[in-house]
């Protein structure tokens, strides 16, 4: 089981103690989730379907189940979001059961492809949906808990409640809730994005059209109202802790003189060592004294409360599915009062700590948002100034003739030296744009160009 604990540095996501990856307070993980396109998951899926059962007649291909057919999809998902590097296997065992449940539905209700006896058949069933689960995730048909081909047998007669067994009651039970359409896959990860972005849009984008005016809550009441209650995600089990989880890092672990070292779990030794006699008896009452083989410990643990400078409880939530993390972190900004804007180059979410503030500080390519935007309004200004368009232009020329050897470096500095200085004459208006015309076309040819003496 995961659990996600915030800080005031932002969260950890962790499981058996251990910090799988955590998220400052800038929320980029969050921002470039909401920016990232996963509409190909449902084509890579259909491909990846294809090569091993017709999904007309659930005839299985023979198509060796290998790791690399689902790697695009696997790859697709972890850039998405830090969660899916660590639970992918999860979420794509989970995408294949429901759409094969899905199909089956679809296949019997809809197009009548299939007759309702055969998918009851576990002889059936379980070949057919564990030819399209990767062997990575089922090596030896071991699935993840609670995901194994029984789970999603027992979702499917669930499904379609097997007591009834005529076609007349199927379509009056459940077939009002199929889609006309043949089923795609990872529908449930692009509502999760597609939602996710509307609680961003809705409640804390500074730019968002007809809300200038509204506080943080007041917009939070509004999305309530538009949307409704059961988008809300609910039930999310919260723990409170009266002493923090002992939670590590791989920076944490080292090894010292050949023993294995983490000094999360050394501390935890020990408080468990300290408190162990408490443990191991019946519970302290306060109406009871203090047993006296517990006195020395009892003393020994108010002694070492005193030196503890912790100053506040610590809340942990229990994770099953990314929805819940990126509810809660939403909800940690909402109380915040946290301001977003997207940035004018990039189009993802920063915070907006100024309001004047255009672009956000990501860095691509060796460069940041806002440099990136000078770089393409410069462009911009010389595609759109007839004078720069045709000095660029020639440039452009000239520098292709150093690389190929017709023209020398020295010829192209001189050349470029008069050509700047002619262009700048064009822009103050010492001279029309005709003249500066004339001139280049002057020395178009590279015998021309070799005669150029700077002026």
């Amino acid at each position: 089981m995961a659990y996600v604990r915030f800080n005031n540095k932002g969260y950890d996501y962790y499981e058996n103690n251990k910090i799988l990856f955590s998220a400052d307070n800038s929320h980029i993980h969050l921002f470039d989730y909401v920016a990232k396109d996963l509409s190909c998951l449902p084509k890579l899926f259909e491909q990846y379907v294809s090569l091993r059962m017709d999904t007309t007649n659930f005839k299985l291909r023979k198509q060796p189940n290998n790791a690399d057919d689902f790697n695009a999809i696997k790859v697709s998902l972890i850039a998405a979001h830090p969660y899916y590097k660590h639970e992918y296997e999860k979420v794509i065992l989970n995408a294949i059961g429901d759409y094969f449940n899905q199909l089956l539905t679809y296949s019997i209700c809809e197009i009548h492809s299939l007759t309702f006896d055969c998918p009851l058949s576990t002889d059936w069933y379980y070949p057919r949906l564990h030819s399209l689960i990767p062997s990575p995730i089922a090596i030896g048909k071991n699935y993840p808990d609670g995901l194994s081909l029984s789970d999603f047998y027992t979702k499917w007669q669930n499904l379609i409640n097997h007591k009834f067994t005529c076609e007349d009651d199927l379509a009056e039970t459940f077939c009002l809730n199929i889609s006309p359409t043949i089923p795609a896959a990872f529908t449930k990860e692009i509502h999760i994005q597609n939602w996710t972005h509307d609680l961003l849009y809705f409640m804390l984008d500074g730019s968002a059209k007809y809300m200038e005016g509204l506080s943080t809550f007041q917009r939070v009441w509004l999305y309530g109202n538009i949307f409704p209650e059961s988008e809300l995600i609910s039930g999310i089990t919260r723990k409170l802790l009266f002493h923090p989880p002992a939670l590590y890092s791989e920076k944490d672990c080292c090894e010292e003189n050949g023993h294995y070292c983490n000094k999360a779990i050394d501390y935890n030794d020990k408080m468990r060592d300290m408190f162990h006699p408490f443990l191991a008896t019946s519970p302290l009452h306060a109406r009871d004294d203090i047993p006296e083989g517990l006195m020395a410990p009892f003393k020994s643990a108010i002694e070492y409360a005193k030196t503890n400078k912790v100053g506040k409880f610590y809340e942990v939530y229990e994770i099953n599915e990314l929805q819940e993390l990126l509810y809660l972190e939403i909800t940690s900004m909402i109380q915040s009062e946290i301001i977003i804007k997207k940035c004018e180059n990039c189009g993802k979410y920063f915070i907006r700590n100024d309001r004047k503030k255009k672009y956000c500080d990501r860095t691509a390519s060796g460069t940041t948002c806002a440099k990136e935007a000078k770089r393409k309004q410069n462009k911009q200004r010389k595609e759109n100034d007839p004078t720069s368009k045709l000095y660029w232009n020639e440039y452009s020329k000239n520098y292709e003739r150093v690389k190929s050897g017709a023209l020398s470096p020295n010829q192209f500095e001189a050349w470029h030296k008069v050509a700047n200085e002619k262009k700048k004459q064009v822009i103050s208006g010492e001279i029309d744009i005709s003249i500066f015309k004339d001139w280049l076309n002057k020395y178009e040819t590279i015998n021309k160009i070799k005669r150029l003496k700077p002026q």
